[in-house]
This record gives C-alpha cells, sequence and structure tokens, in this order.
C-alpha cells in the first residue's frame, strides 16, 4: 500500500512540476539527443545540448564525470543499468548541476575508487531543479544541496553515503518519497529553513535526520532501524506530523546542544502526538495546564507547562525521557526511566515534585539547571554517571533517595542553600559527594554515605572568599562509613567531628595544599534508616538494582 501510494505521490509531484519547468524551458526546436548514438559521451552530449533539450542515455557503464550547465533534461534508460561512474574530472563529483531547471533521473550514480572527494549529484546555487527516480551509492555525500531553492529530490534510493541527503543553506525544497539506507547519516538540514521532507524511509544508517535549521515540515517519514539516533531536532518552528520512530538505538533527541546552550526558545517546535516511537506517542507540549501525560507515552516535553502529572511511565530509549522547561507545580512521580545522556531534566521551573522514580543505567539522573524549590524525593538511581546534579540551583530538597553505583551520588555546581537529607548513597566509583564553582550552604544531614571509593571529594577553593557548606543540622549528622571515630556513650552519635577535606592554591607553598573545609560535628555512628523504608527495603532495592542490570548486560551480550 505505501509502495503505491508513494509511486502515485510521486507521479503527481512530476505531473506538478515538469510543467513549469517545461513552460520556463521549452524552446520550439528542443530536441532529443542520443548516447551513444549521437555523442560517444554524455558530457559531449550536455555540451552540444540548448535550453529545453533532452539527453537520452542508453543502458551502459560511463565512466566519467558530468558538468550540467544548461536547462535539460537527463535521462537514464534504467537506473538497473544505466550507471555512471564518476572521474576526478569535477574532484571525485559524479553529477555537478549549475543551471536552472534541470531533471535528472534513471541513473545508478557512484564515484570511482579512486575518487578522493565523492559527490553523487551536487546541485550548486540553482532553483527548479528535479532529482528523482535515482539510485545512488558509496559517494562521500549522496545528493549535496548548496545554496539552492525549490529543488524537487523525490523517488530516489540513497545508499552507502556519508550524508546520503545534505541540505545546506537551502530553504523552500521538496524531498519527497526517497529511500535512505547504510548512510553515516540519513538527511541533514545545515541552516535551510522551509523545506519539506515527507513520506521518506530513512533505514539502517548510523544517524536517521539531523535538522539544524529552523521553519521545516517534516511530515509522515518512517525512520527505523538506524545505529545511533533516529531524529535529532536542533532547530526552532518545526512541525513534526506523523512520522514513526521504530527500533533506532536511540529515537528521538530534542537538542543535544543541551550541555551548552538552556533556552525555552530552541524547544518551540510544533511535534504532536501523531508522532510515535514504536507505536506510542510522543509527548510534547506547550502552555498545558492541568493534564496528566498518557500513561503509554514514549517520551515527555513539557514547556512553559503548569499542574502537569507525569507518573507511571516506562521510558528508554532517547537520550533524554522526561524534560521540564520553565514548568511550575507539576508531578513527575512513580516512573522507570532509563536515558544515555540526561534521564530527567528540569530546567528553569520551580515547586515541583520528582518523586519514587526507578532512574537507572544515564548519564545524569536527575539534572536540575536554575531551578528553585522542588523536591527530589524517594527516587532510586542506580548505575549513573551522575545520580542528582544540581547546577545553579537553590532552595531545592533533596530528601530519601537511593543512589547506587555509577560514578558520582549527587554533584552540587555552583548551587546554594539546598537542604540533602536521608539520602543514601553507596557504591560509586568516584566519589559520593561533588562540588564544584561555589556551591556552598548547602544543609547536608541525615544522609548515609558508604562503601564509595572516596565520600567527599575535596572542595575546590577559589579565590579570597570561601563559605562552607553545613553538615549537621547542630544536633544530628550524617553516617561516614569512613568515619573512625569512637562512642563511647554509645548514643548512636561519634564523639569527634567528621572532617570535610578541601583544597586550595597556596602561592607561598607553591601549589595546592588539603585543608579542612567544614566539619560534620554529629555523624552517626550507623547508616539512618529512612522512616518510609521498612528494614529490608535498602537490600531489597540493591537486590532488585543488581538483578536488573545483571540482566541488561546478559541481553547486550545477547546481541
Amino acid at each position: 500500500m505505501r509502495k503505491g501510494s508513494a509511486l502515485a505521490l510521486i507521479l503527481l509531484l512530476c505531473s506538478i512540476w515538469l510543467p513549469i519547468l517545461d513552460v520556463r524551458t521549452v524552446k520550439a526546436e528542443a530536441k532529443t539527443i542520443v548516447v551513444p548514438e549521437d555523442y560517444a559521451t554524455i558530457q559531449e552530449a550536455v555540451d552540444a545540448a540548448s535550453d529545453g533539450d533532452t539527453v537520452f542515455v542508453k543502458s551502459g557503464i560511463y565512466n566519467e564525470s558530468v558538468s550540467i550547465d544548461v536547462a535539460i533534461s537527463l535521462i537514464g534508460e534504467d537506473p538497473a543499468t544505466t550507471t555512471i561512474i564518476g572521474d576526478m574530472r569535477l574532484s571525485g563529483t559524479v553529477v555537478l548541476i549549475r543551471h536552472h531547471y534541470v531533471n535528472i533521473t534513471g541513473f545508478t550514480i557512484q564515484p570511482s575508487s579512486y575518487s578522493w572527494t565523492r559527490r553523487g549529484v551536487h546541485l550548486l546555487h540553482v532553483s527548479y531543479c528535479n532529482v528523482f527516480g535515482n539510485v545512488i551509492l558509496n559517494n562521500e555525500e549522496g545528493i549535496w544541496v548548496y545554496g539552492c531553492s525549490t529543488i524537487n529530490i523525490t523517488g530516489n534510493t540513497v545508499s552507502g553515503n556519508g550524508p546520503g541527503i545534505l541540505l545546506e543553506c537551502s530553504p523552500a525544497n521538496l524531498i519527497c518519497c526517497n529511500f535512505l539506507r547504510n548512510n553515516n547519516l540519513g538527511v541533514r538540514f545545515i541552516a535551510s529553513p522551509n523545506n519539506t521532507l515527507c513520506n521518506n524511509t530513512i533505514f539502517n544508517n548510523l544517524h536517521g535526520l539531523v535538522v539544524d535549521s529552523d521553519g521545516n515540515s517534516i511530515l509522515d517519514n518512517i525512520i527505523e532501524h538506524n545505529r545511533a539516533s533516529g531524529i535529532e531536532l536542533l532547530g526552532v518552528n518545526n512541525i513534526l506530523k506523523s512520522n514513526k520512530l521504530n527500533n533506532n538505538t536511540l529515537n528521538f533527541d530534542i537538542d543535544p546542544k543541551l550541555r551548552v546552550d538552556f533556552r525555552n526558545s530552541q524547544f518551540l517546535n510544533d511535534v504532536d502526538s501523531s508522532n510515535t516511537i514504536e507505536g506510542k506517542p510522543i509527548i510534547f507540549w506547550i502552555n498545558k495546564q492541568g493534564q496528566t501525560v498518557p500513561e503509554d507515552a514514549a517520551v515527555v516535553v513539557l514547556v512553559n507547562c503548569e499542574n502537569i502529572i507525569v507518573e507511571n511511565l516506562h521510558l528508554s530509549k532517547n537520550p533524554v525521557e522526561i524534560i521540564l522547561m520553565s514548568t511550575v507545580n507539576s508531578k513527575v512521580t512513580n516512573n522507570s526511566v532509563e536515558a544515555p545522556d540526561y534521564v530527567i531534566f528540569v530546567h528553569n521551573s520551580s515547586g515541583n515534585t520528582i518523586a519514587n522514580n526507578f532512574v537507572w543505567n544515564g548519564g545524569i539522573g536527575i539534572f536540575l539547571h536554575s531551578s528553585s524549590q522542588n523536591e527530589v524525593i524517594g527516587n532510586s538511581v542506580t548505575e549513573a554517571t551522575s545520580g542528582i546534579t544540581l547546577e545553579f540551583s537553590k532552595e531545592n530538597i533533596i530528601d530519601g533517595n537511593f543512589i547506587f553505583g555509577g560514578f558520582v551520588g549527587i554533584r552540587l555546581d555552583d548551587s546554594n542553600n539546598n537542604v540533602v537529607r536521608k539520602n543514601v548513597v553507596k557504591d560509586c566509583e568516584m566519589v559520593a559527594l561533588s562540588f564544584w564553582r561555589n556551591a556552598s550552604q548547602n544543609l547536608f544531614f541525615l544522609n548515609s554515605i558508604f562503601n564509595n571509593t572516596k565520600n567527599v571529594e575535596p572542595y575546590l577553593a577559589i579565590g579570597p572568599v570561601f563559605q562552607f557548606n553545613i553538615w549537621d543540622n547542630g544536633t544530628i549528622g550524617n553516617y561516614w562509613g569512613d568515619y573512625v571515630g569512637t562512642d563511647d556513650n554509645e548514643d548512636g552519635i561519634g564523639d569527634s567531628p567528621y572532617e570535610i577535606p578541601g583544597v586550595k592554591w597556596d602561592n607561598d607553598a607553591g601549589g595546592a595544599v588539603s585543608f579542612v573545609a567544614g566539619y560534620d560535628n554529629y555523624p552517626l555512628t550507623e547508616p539512618y534508616l529512612i522512616p518510609e523504608f521498612s528494614s529490608w527495603a535498602p537490600l531489597l532495592v540493591t537486590l532488585v538494582a543488581v538483578l536488573f542490570v545483571a540482566v541488561v548486560y546478559r541481553k547486550r551480550l545477547a546481541k
């Protein structure tokens, strides 16, 4: 059914575009030149042609590169039997189009083995051209459209290239009904707005689709079995409708630039729930209030929302699973979530509750950036690069979380006046608690920190002003697995303080020197048992986490 509809669409598009081209270019004396009858090479025939002529190429292998500087139709007899293999004459480009109103169809286009710059079809500063019904193989760029507009790329099979189709500085083009497979990258837009990408199959590439441009329409595409990512959406004001993502290693990446750039505007795309990941809807809500995310959601993005409930979801295979941007008074609870980048990402948001989620196998498990007065409560985070990270965030409560394994447990970066209490942080390969850039005046108490390679990363003091964090609430502190003090009165609190290490530069010493950056004056001699948990709960959580990691590892070995 899809093949039939695609063919019908190709014929319809050609019926629309080709008459337009004919009106603009066909002359009364238009002729058809046949290769090899009239000319031995395609280039000789093109050079002999005038605007509106047709160069028809019979089946055969033609070892040449072709430069087209005239408004013609270049037609191969059959793409299965009519092949152009580029030479070095155009620096490895097989077909170079440098004139408006050019049509090319019916060829297999590939480079020679010795071409060092391999471009299949290169359209350069032209408009109103059609590239349709070709097979384009094994080039550095399959179809490269640079500085062009009103180009129609339809019904081609593009395989084994770097980017299959690359649009650069090219607005208002149509890419439709192509089959892109086994490329390093299926389709990429760079600085190319207002294009339409529709009804393409983007299959088994490394990356499927990268949209680093604004205002494009991405409609009815099938994007599946790509080995790195399905869609990477970097631009704004793009429209995504009815795209189907299936079995990509990572499916939907809203913006890989999250690491360096945080702006609400970069999330303003129109992505509705007709887009699916393995049959489940993508939830991308802007300016919504008082709603509950459906439990079959595949990924969740909330922008400028209020009073949203996100609960009972099972999410994986996206670089970021749950995103809250400028979202307030919402709840993210009881979800099972995995992601390699950020699992739950919160930016410029306040009054939210992130509670009782199972977060596993992530880059950063729960990440609060420029966010205040949120509660992160009772989550289990296992095997994350960083379990919970706060960056430029203040007045949040981090309470009763269980952080197991991974590299860093809790990381505070330029984040102040937060309360960190009743958390269990254990078995971290690097450090349980990490600090950076003036993370100060945070209150720590009733945390249990043990079996880590290092419990506290030495606090780096920069400059003359240094404010300490607070390591007890005045009567009770934290449990430290490496505490060596005594408890002679057996009240459960150590008789001597636990020292928090620091490092600062000393000009007199000519290097970094250690100092004491603070004291836990009331260190616990036994781990604190979170009241909400029964006595066997920490053990159960640990066993579940270990079993889960073992199952995931076994499945990966099986692959």
